[in-house]
C-alpha cells in the first residue's frame, strides 16, 4: 500500500485517515463503521489528532479562532484528492445525492426568479453565488434537508433577525448542491463521530471561498413568515408578499 505521507506534502495521515476508534466517544460504533468499508484501524498521527480537535471545536461552535479555521481549511483542501481512495470516510456522495445549507439570498433574486412547488416548499430555477463568512475558506453543509431547514426556522423565529434581514434586503432559504461536487469533502455518515455533544447533523464541508448553488429552496415556514410578519416593510418585501400570496393562492 502506498502510504499517504508519500502523497501528501504537509500532513501525515498514516495509511488510512482518521481510522482510530479511540479518538471518538463511541469507539465500538466507529469500529463497526470502519469495518463495513474494510478499512484498517490504526492510531491517529499527531496531525490527525490536531485536526480532529479543531474540527470538533468547529462542529460544537462555528465561531472558532482564526488559526483553527485556517488549519481546518488547509487540511480539508489536502484531503480532496483522497476522496476516491477512501470514499467511506471522505466522499459525501457515498452517503447522499444532495447536501444542503441554510443561508440568506437577496429578496430581489427571489422576486425575479421562476419557481415551482415541491410539496409545500418553493424551488427556484436560479443560480446563486454564496461566499464564506469571515474568510474561513470553507463552508459546512448537511446531508439532511431538515437540519438546514431547522437552521432557517431558527433565523425567522428570532425577532431581532427580522430587522437585520430587512435592512440588508435578504430572505432566509435553503441552498442545495450535488454531493458529487469536487470541492466537497467528508462522508456525512462519519462526521457524527466528531460530534462530542451527541448531535448528528450529517455535516460535510465545501472547500473554497465561494460557490454557485445548484438549487435554492424556500421552505413553507419562510413563506408563512413573510406573509405573516412582513407587510409593513420596504417595497421589496411588499413585492415578495404579493408574489407569495399569488403562488399559494391566498386571497
Amino acid at each position: 500500500m502506498i502510504k499517504l505521507k508519500s502523497i501528501l506534502k504537509e500532513i501525515d495521515l498514516g495509511e488510512v485517515p482518521f481510522s482510530d476508534p479511540d479518538a471518538f466517544d463511541d469507539p465500538d460504533a466507529f469500529s463497526q463503521f470502519i469495518a463495513k468499508w474494510n478499512y484498517v484501524e490504526e492510531p491517529n498521527t499527531e496531525d490527525e489528532a490536531a485536526f480532529i480537535s479543531d474540527l470538533k471545536s468547529y462542529i460544537e461552535e462555528p465561531n472558532i479562532h482564526t488559526h483553527q479555521s485556517a488549519h481546518i481549511a488547509s487540511v480539508l483542501k489536502q484531503l480532496l484528492p483522497l476522496k476516491t481512495k477512501f470514499p467511506g470516510i471522505l466522499d459525501p456522495a457515498s452517503y447522499s445525492k444532495t447536501v444542503y445549507r441554510g443561508t440568506t439570498i437577496s429578496i430581489k433574486t427571489f422576486i425575479d426568479s421562476a419557481s415551482k412547488f415541491e410539496g409545500d416548499d418553493l424551488v427556484f430555477n436560479t443560480k446563486v453565488k454564496l461566499s464564506s463568512k469571515g474568510n474561513k475558506k470553507f463552508l459546512s453543509f448537511t446531508a439532511d434537508y431538515f437540519t438546514a431547514e431547522n437552521f432557517v426556522d431558527q433565523q425567522t423565529s428570532a425577532d431581532e433577525r427580522k430587522g437585520e434581514f430587512i435592512a440588508a434586503g435578504l430572505i432566509p432559504v435553503v441552498i442545495a448542491i450535488n454531493a458529487s461536487n469536487p470541492n466537497l469533502i467528508f462522508n456525512s455518515n462519519i462526521t457524527k463521530f466528531f460530534n462530542d455533544w451527541g448531535g448528528d447533523e450529517k455535516e460535510t464541508f465545501y472547500v473554497g471561498d465561494s460557490l454557485t448553488t445548484d438549487q435554492v429552496i424556500l421552505p413553507v415556514s419562510v413563506s408563512e413568515w413573510v406573509q405573516r410578519g412582513l407587510r409593513e416593510v420596504p417595497k421589496g418585501y411588499q413585492e415578495a408578499y404579493t408574489k407569495l400570496k399569488s403562488l399559494y393562492n391566498i386571497s
